[in-house]
């Protein structure tokens, strides 16, 4: 029986039969089952911590895609490397497409800051200051009436990682300002 053994843990044994008890196992063939018996170990060591990583990974894309909130993950540079199933419906994108993932955020900021959009400089030098770890978190909230009247609050939070990044949460924050224009009526009546 040889101990299979990864990283100090005990993961199992190989159990060898010798048919014919009276042969004595040769030294040359121990030494080569030990070594099969270390490779066998780290073959399984090696899928079962594929196997976690898989599972974590389903676990985080299920908590991502149960999200109601529109949110994009940004890499340190500012980079979009994914985005929740809100994100996609909020911006009219096919499921089979991973829609503005691989593009700048930052970029895009630009592009409508160029177009005259006055907030989306308020948030790319919000989201450059998380992104650079000189603010956290930063917030914004911003209103538009096209079809209808609506207020959305940008929220970026430091992505807790080792190569940085940004967590951009988009919420619409309708419900929560009418409530409050109906309260400020009802104070001035």
């Amino acid at each position: 029986e040889i101990p299979l053994v990864a990283d100090g843990v005990h993961l199992g044994a190989l159990a060898l039969y010798q048919p014919t008890a009276g042969h004595a196992w040769s030294p040359r063939l121990v030494g080569r089952l030990g070594a099969a018996g270390e490779l066998i170990a780290g073959a399984m060591a090696r899928s079962r911590a594929v196997r976690a990583m898989r599972a974590g990974e389903e676990l985080n894309r299920a908590v991502l895609s149960s999200l109601s909130a529109e949110i994009a993950i940004l890499d340190r540079d500012g980079t979009i490397i994914r985005v929740n199933d809100a994100w996609r419906d909020f911006a009219r994108v096919p499921d089979d497409r991973e829609s503005f993932v691989g593009k700048s955020y930052l970029d895009e900021c630009r592009r409508a800051e160029a177009r005259g959009c006055e907030e989306a400089l308020d948030v790319r030098r919000g989201i450059e200051a998380v992104l650079e770890r000189r603010a956290w978190p930063f917030r914004f909230e911003y209103h538009w009436s096209s079809p209808m009247q609506r207020w959305c609050e940008v929220r970026v939070d430091r992505l807790e990682h080792e190569l940085g990044g940004a967590i951009v949460t988009h919420l619409d924050i309708t419900e929560r300002r009418l409530a409050e224009v109906r309260a400020e009526e009802t104070r001035r009546q």
